[in-house]
C-alpha cells in the first residue's frame, strides 16, 4: 500500500511543479522581469519556462 502511496505523492508533486512552471510562462508573457519572477520562482522554473516558450 505504501507504493501506492509514493505514486499518488509523486503525481501530486508533479502537477504543483506544471502549475508552478505555467505561472512563470504567464509572468514572462506579462512583460515581468526575470528578477522579479525569480523572487517568488526557482531559477529552475524561470529555465524551464522560457525553454517551453521556445519549443
Amino acid at each position: 500500500m505504501k507504493s501506492m502511496c509514493d505514486v499518488a505523492e509523486r503525481l501530486k508533486n508533479m502537477g504543483r511543479q506544471e502549475e508552478r512552471i505555467n505561472a512563470v510562462k504567464f509572468a514572462i508573457s506579462l512583460g515581468a522581469s526575470e528578477e522579479k519572477i525569480l523572487t517568488q520562482y526557482s531559477r529552475e522554473e524561470y529555465e524551464k519556462a522560457l525553454a517551453l516558450m521556445k519549443a
